[in-house]
């Protein structure tokens, strides 16, 4: 995409695949919450195809994968 590929050049750190990285960039920060969208109280709501689609990605390795994450920290 060409959006991207503009401002890919300026982005330093892309992202981590471990949640607990950022934590060691800087002392006193401390993973509070790892929510996975894959398995939000709403997916009730979808169709069966969706909610098909949300178990087969609620496993947290294929989440992170597809950034359906929701992280939150603390100092």
């Amino acid at each position: 995409m060409p959006g991207f590929a503009t401002i890919a050049g300026g982005v330093v750190n892309p992202g981590f695949n471990d949640p607990r990285e950022p934590e060691r960039w800087m002392p006193g920060l401390e993973l509070v919450e790892e929510i996975f969208l894959t398995r939000a109280p709403e997916l009730a709501d979808m169709t069966v195809g969706g909610r098909l689609a949300s178990r087969l990605f609620a496993r947290p390795y294929l989440s992170r994968m597809l950034a359906t994450t929701v992280l939150r920290y603390r100092f």
